[in-house]
């Protein structure tokens, strides 16, 4: 059986949140409903690959994602 806290599902909302926006940013609001299928999909990759992924390879995408929110940041000031 899968033990998954509320915190953890916090961080996954939290994370498929962030990219889905910036997904919307990047192409404008267009896609309309298709969002709610796109964050359904971020979502089920971002729980596969934490529940099945070595620690290294979440570390290594917890720091791009941190990088490219950095980055972002500061492109913006």
């Amino acid at each position: 059986m899968i033990n998954i806290d509320f915190l953890d599902i916090a961080v996954l909302a939290a994370v498929t949140l962030a990219i889905v926006n910036a997904i919307k940013k990047a192409t404008g609001d267009t896609l309309g409903y298709w969002y709610m299928l796109i964050s359904a999909g971020v979502g089920a990759a971002l729980y596969a690959i934490g529940l099945y992924a070595p620690d290294v390879v979440i570390g290594f995408i917890v720091v791009g994602l941190v990088a490219s929110g950095i980055y972002d940041t500061y492109k913006k000031t």
